[in-house]
């Protein structure tokens, strides 16, 4: 691992804790799969967030998702 990705890496990690903790506090409650989802996202193989994003990919169906619904 490069030191930028290793910096980029720490940077998510601090938020990612600051995240858990502050959903606890306010919820009061367990967390969901997709918090799980969230720690093991950014590790090594995958590498930034940002490649495995898929807006894109749901905002192109979004036209035929809204025809099912019909």
């Amino acid at each position: 691992m490069s030191a930028t990705e290793m910096l980029c890496f720490t940077r998510h990690l601090g938020l990612l804790i600051e995240h858990h903790e502050l959903y606890l506090k306010l919820f009061k409650t367990n967390f969901k799969p997709k918090h799980q989802h969230l720690v093991h996202y950014s590790d090594e193989k995958n590498g930034p967030l940002c490649h495995i994003w898929s807006m894109r990919f749901e905002s192109k169906h979004r036209g035929s998702k809204m025809t099912a619904v019909l």
